[in-house]
């Protein structure tokens, strides 16, 4: 028999909430500090490196009670696997085996994992399950300790003798009608004997008038269809099932939800034979609802960061790319040409006469006559295509696997597409038209850099609007 333990210090009543030394983790926000707190059972939050970042009230209470490693090394802010090993001396493979199995949830390689385990004292000998399950929130683990305690002994009530079973009866029937979670107990033939006041909450009626009745009478066919796999299983083969959730409406809130977890376990005889079925539920509404608002909340602050990244590589006028991020991409294409050979081409555009305009219009009809050109562009070239606004009156095209002679037809396209754009104003419409200058690789002349081959695109851009002055249009 394994000796007691030692009695440890009882852990510090600090507040869970207030874990400030650098090397510690940012204590979780108030709410979910009070949300683990409104847990009946000891509740105890790691982040995904194993550090303690909250314990609940139940578990700090429980900790007082017994000198467990488990419960004994989770202090916020420590490294809850190893100060349990630590703790641990002697011969204890079980324990050890757990602590792996928190590690598994921990890295992703389990979906949860639970011991039983056994508390030893002078006074009382008490039975838990230790669970471990992934925390979605922050991608740490909740560990919890459901003490079991109540439930060993009604099984070893069970196989007292006759006279003790009334006693047993007692004690069975006082522990349904006060417990805070809901429990449930069916025969083989799935009829109800025991059930709690949150049981008969879910079903509708009073305890007294659900005893003796079977359970898929008591119980919607939709949800009946969804729990009659689980009875087949656990009273066929008394293999437990452990997390089973349901999402049901709520009858005191219209249009609401309502959340439940729940375990299934056989009831063995003496004989080994299944006398029924016992099941344990527990309502996680307000816990499910506070995870999928921190859900939520995630997802908005991603389309949020979204939205400021666009915003920082957008041209707010034209709604089109701006010149840092033409730079970026461009950049990143001399790159991809560099190690694939893969030709691409650099088109620069700049309006012919965009300062008479803004001068004979206003600028109110040269920002206009940008927005139509940019439209343009954007819905002539491929979406594979880059356009980007790259200065007042300039724009700049960039197209992956184009080759010189693939060029040439594109920007023949835009000069069409382009000439035909009229701008409205109060003294009639006004043509609006390009000037174009393009550089490939590879091509001619030879370049060695993307700043180059920029460079040679702007300035056959300027021969072409200096022959547009001279009244020579000339594309090539």
């Amino acid at each position: 028999m394994r000796k007691p333990p030692r009695k440890r210090k009882p852990p510090s009543r600090r507040p869970t909430s207030l874990a400030k030394p650098p090397a510690r983790p940012q204590a979780p926000p108030t709410d979910r500090v009070s949300l683990l707190n409104s847990l009946p059972v000891p509740v105890a939050l790691l982040d995904r490196r194993g550090i303690v970042v909250a314990v609940n009230q139940a578990w700090e209470r429980l900790a007082c009670e017994i000198s467990h490693p488990f419960l004994q090394g989770a202090e916020v802010g420590t490294d809850y696997l190893e100060a349990c090993r630590r703790s641990l001396k002697g011969p204890a493979d079980h324990e050890r085996e757990a602590l792996e199995g928190i590690r598994a949830v921990m890295n992703g390689l389990l979906p949860s994992y639970r011991l039983d385990y056994v508390w030893q004292a002078r006074a009382a000998t008490r039975w838990f399950l230790l669970s471990a399950v992934p925390e979605t929130g922050t991608g740490g683990v909740l560990l919890s300790h459901t003490e079991r305690t109540e439930q060993k002994l009604t099984e070893r009530a069970h196989k007292k003798a006759a006279e003790e079973a009334a006693r047993a009866q007692a004690r069975l029937d006082t522990l349904y009608a006060t417990i805070p979670i809901g429990l449930l107990y069916v025969t083989p033939d799935l009829v109800v004997e025991h059930a709690s006041p949150l049981i008969a909450e879910l079903h509708g009626c009073p305890v007294a008038e659900q005893i003796g009745r079977r359970l898929p009478d008591l119980v919607p066919p939709e949800r009946w269809a969804r729990l009659k796999p689980i009875y087949n299983q656990v009273g066929r083969t008394g293999v437990p099932v452990y997390e089973f959730e349901e999402e049901l409406p709520d009858p005191k809130t219209p249009g609401g939800t309502r959340f439940l977890l729940s375990e299934y376990y056989p009831d063995r005889g003496e004989d080994g034979t299944i006398r029924g079925v016992q099941s344990v539920v527990q309502d996680v509404t307000v816990l499910k609802r506070a995870q999928r608002a921190q859900e939520q909340q995630l997802k908005e602050l991603e389309a949020k960061n979204q939205e400021l990244d666009q915003l920082a590589i957008r041209d707010p006028l034209t709604g089109q790319y701006n010149r840092r991020f033409f730079d970026e991409v461009l950049a990143r294409e001399w790159r991809r040409f560099q190690r694939t050979g893969e030709a691409f081409t650099v088109i620069i555009m700049d309006l012919d006469a965009f300062k008479g305009i803004n001068d004979e219009y206003g600028h109110e009809a040269g920002d206009r006559a940008l927005q139509k050109v940019a439209t343009a562009l954007r819905s002539t070239l491929r979406e594979s295509d880059l356009v980007a606004r790259i200065g007042g009156d300039e724009f700049a095209a960039l197209l992956p696997g184009t080759d010189t002679e693939g060029s040439g037809p594109v920007i023949e396209k835009l000069r069409e597409v382009v000439g035909k754009l009229r701008l409205v104003t109060a003294a009639g419409p006004v043509t609006i038209s390009l000037s174009f200058g393009a550089a490939t690789v590879p091509g001619f002349p030879p370049v060695t850099s993307a700043a180059d081959l920029l460079r040679v695109a702007d300035k056959r851009m300027y021969d072409m609007k200096r022959l547009h002055s001279a009244g020579q249009a000339d594309l090539h």
